[in-house]
């Protein structure tokens, strides 16, 4: 597969490719639930589902979302689907266990589906991909609402790995790689892309592999994700160090450092952020790296936890991370007072009440984890190790999710 004259870079992507990827994304069944793999097979419309909701979150919590809403629905019959209103469908989404990030636009693309199926293909999901033009599938795909070029790249791709769909070789030039964040900055990183954008690595792949760009894809992403990370990347056990630049590994890039240093020093907050009993204090604030650091894990955080926990609550905090740490965190403090409020079960609640004392003293969290909340919300101590203070968050995170 890795071809004569083909550029070292991208040989040995294909050679990871080769030697781990199967069917289910190196597993027994797609996603991580064999009876969501069996149902995803067994059903054309399902399937196809789980290829168009893939954003924003782990491909495995996708791939469990047709089975859960089936069970939501009772069916998934794409003539139903279709007649459904879309707050209805959108309401159903937000109460499976593993719902998709964004249910008002998904539930526009599951009646939209629905109407395709229905419409063009008999009722029969399968007849989407089933011999038919690779640039056709394409073109259907994009068709549905929040469904772009990356997703229906990277469904084609899916189709062919999972259940056999096979274009013409002479279309594949023309299936690009979904340049999502983990591709971007491998592709940057060894050295084949001119800059961490969608458009460079792109170029990368079809210049690398004209014959058919994304099949770079899956081991691109498969590496940033699992080893090439944003920060403290694994460079010692990814299969690509021999013939990798690590460009902007270890020295900063954009801002960031591929290796945080080991302290960080407090500096002072901007007035205006209150203690527990509303008087206004001076709240010491990390340094810009921690922020982007936790920013980064909130970013985890996001996208694993269950849909009433308090990382989710902590959605509209993430964009402020970085950009105004200080607002950030009297945000993140806000949402942690407001979830203990809520299980206090007292909408009567006085301003300048110690929310946390009173969620230890009706047992809602214990004395350990009301000072894991003080520690991150309140006073930092003057010096302390970055790595402690990001244990600290996530395990209030814990504590209250």
């Amino acid at each position: 597969m890795a071809g004569v004259g083909l550029d070292p870079r991208a040989a040995a992507l294909l050679v990871h490719r080769t030697t781990t990827r199967r069917p289910g994304d190196g597993r027994e069944w797609l996603g991580d639930d064999p009876e969501a793999d069996a149902f995803l097979r067994g059903d054309g419309t399902a399937m196809l589902l789980g290829l168009v909701l893939q954003r924003g979150m782990p491909a495995e919590r996708v791939w469990r979302i047709p089975l859960h809403l089936y069970r939501q629905l009772g069916h998934l019959d794409p003539s139903r689907l279709a007649e459904m209103p879309i707050a209805e469908v959108e309401s159903a989404l937000r109460r499976l266990p593993a719902r998709p990030r964004y249910p008002g636009q998904s539930a526009a693309t599951v009646v939209a589906l629905g109407r395709l199926v229905r419409d063009q293909f008999r009722g029969d999901g399968t007849r989407v991909w089933s011999g038919r033009r690779m640039a056709d599938v394409l073109a259907t795909l994009m068709s549905l609402p929040g469904v772009g070029p990356g997703i229906a790249h990277m469904a084609v791709q899916e189709l062919m790995d999972e259940v056999g769909y096979s274009p013409h070789p002479d279309e594949l030039p023309g299936l690009d790689v979904k340049a999502d964040v983990h591709v971007v900055r491998v592709f940057f990183r060894l050295g084949i892309a001119s800059d961490e954008t969608r458009d460079a690595a792109l170029d990368a792949a079809r210049r690398l592999h004209p014959t058919f760009p994304g099949l770079l894809d899956w081991p691109a992403w498969d590496i940033g994700r699992r080893l090439c990370r944003p920060h403290s990347p694994a460079c010692g056990e990814c299969p690509l160090i021999a013939v990798c630049e690590r460009r902007g590994v270890g020295e900063t890039h954009q801002g960031i450092r591929a290796v945080p240093d080991q302290h960080w020093k407090p500096e002072t907050a901007p007035q205006g952020v209150t203690n527990d009993h509303g008087r206004t204090v001076d709240a010491p604030v990390p340094d810009d790296e921690f922020w982007r650091l936790l920013a980064g894990l909130l970013g985890v955080a996001l996208q694993s936890a269950r849909s009433d926990g308090v990382a989710h609550r902590l959605a509209s905090v993430a964009p402020h991370l970085i950009v105004d740490p200080a607002l950030a965190w009297t945000q993140c403090r806000a949402v942690a007072n407001d979830i203990l409020a809520e299980r206090l079960l007292n909408t009567n609640l006085a301003p300048d009440v110690d929310v946390v004392g009173e969620a230890v003293r009706f047992g809602i969290i214990n004395p350990m984890e009301a000072a894991w909340l003080r520690e991150c919300f309140g006073g930092q101590p003057p010096v302390i190790r970055l790595a402690d203070s990001v244990t600290l968050i996530i395990q209030a995170i814990r504590a209250l999710g």
